[in-house]
């Protein structure tokens, strides 16, 4: 009888034995399936991955592409503007150049036509009702040395400076640009020529202070 229990204990055992290695490879094997699918899953990630990163090589390379064709076109356009800079640059100074053959032919009826060019009589009363003799002493110091400055080479170079120097002064100073215009009024001339004649003006004080131009 006790051989027989002991015996029936024993096949309980193994049976129970048995269910607790079948469960434990079961569980084995549904872990070997999600390692599986987990290591699938990062393949497929990995695969995706790498496609994004030629998606963006291929992006950086297309960048890089038109960085280069802007810089192409921002240089030739750099180079238009340059060009278009100094025709801008040329016209201006003929401009210049033409007021200031205009400014001349109107300043010779306050100057003649004997060179170098002296005030008249005219000239005179324009120097001294407009007003610009006066604002020419009040700085005259600082205005010589201006156009000390520029190395003028010759004295025809000393009036076109003296007259450069003055149409500056009279845009950059209101007051200054007010008093000359009430002087050209009461002149009955133009700015320009207020401007001419005290250019002369100018011109013979910077000769009188440097007579060799040195």
């Amino acid at each position: 009888m006790n051989e027989y229990i002991t015996t029936e204990l024993l096949c309980w055992g193994i049976i129970a034995l048995l269910g607790v290695v079948i469960y434990f490879i079961k569980k084995i094997m549904d872990n070997t399936d999600k390692l599986d699918k987990n290591v699938y899953d990062l393949n497929k990630d990995v695969f995706g991955l790498s496609k994004d990163v030629s998606g963006l090589s291929k992006d950086v390379s297309g960048l890089s592409m038109d960085v280069s064709v802007f810089n192409k076109e921002f240089s030739e356009s750099k180079t238009k503007f340059e060009l278009l800079w100094e025709k801008s640059l040329a016209v201006e100074k003929e401009i210049k150049m033409h007021d200031r053959d205009i400014s001349f032919l109107k300043g010779k009826k306050y100057a003649g036509s004997n060179s170098p060019l002296q005030l008249n009589e005219e000239g005179n009363k324009v120097l001294k009702e407009s007003k610009i003799n006066n604002i020419i002493d009040e700085r005259a110091d600082e205005l010589i040395k201006k156009i000390k400055e520029t190395n003028p080479e010759t004295f025809y170079d000393v009036h076109l400076t003296a007259q450069s120097i003055l149409d500056n002064l009279i845009k950059e100073n209101h007051n200054i640009l007010l008093t000359v215009k009430n002087g050209a009024y009461n002149s009955g001339v133009d700015i320009d020529i207020v401007v001419f004649v005290g250019s002369l003006y100018l011109r013979d004080k910077y000769i009188a202070k440097y007579p060799n131009n040195k």
